[in-house]
């Protein structure tokens, strides 16, 4: 959810805002920007209310990585990229986050 929610948040901003193109393209730096963020907080706000607890640093550390790899190649790619980035986003999840969180 996260990642759809971020790329709708990189589309409005970089509509209303995106005054840096990237590469020529259509998305801009600012989207990309509005991506991350939101995709940042989803991600720690989600823990912290599944979990019932403060996220500590290395939670955050993961949502960070998660967030800015997803935004980045969304922010590259020029073709479809609804498929290839939930995908991306939870293969990072189970890599890197533990099986059960204490």
């Amino acid at each position: 959810a996260s990642v759809g929610i971020g790329d709708a948040a990189a589309s409005v901003f970089g509509l209303l805002y995106g005054k840096h193109k990237i590469s020529g393209g259509r998305k801009s730096y600012e989207g990309v920007a509005a991506n991350f963020i939101v995709q940042f907080l989803l991600y720690s706000i989600t823990f912290r209310i599944f979990s019932g607890r403060l996220s500590p640093c290395y939670f955050d550390f993961i949502y960070f990585l998660c967030s800015l790899t997803t935004s980045v190649i969304e922010g590259l790619t020029l073709q479809e990229d609804n498929i290839i980035l939930p995908i991306l986003s939870m293969s990072q999840m189970i890599a890197f986050l533990p099986s059960s969180v204490d």
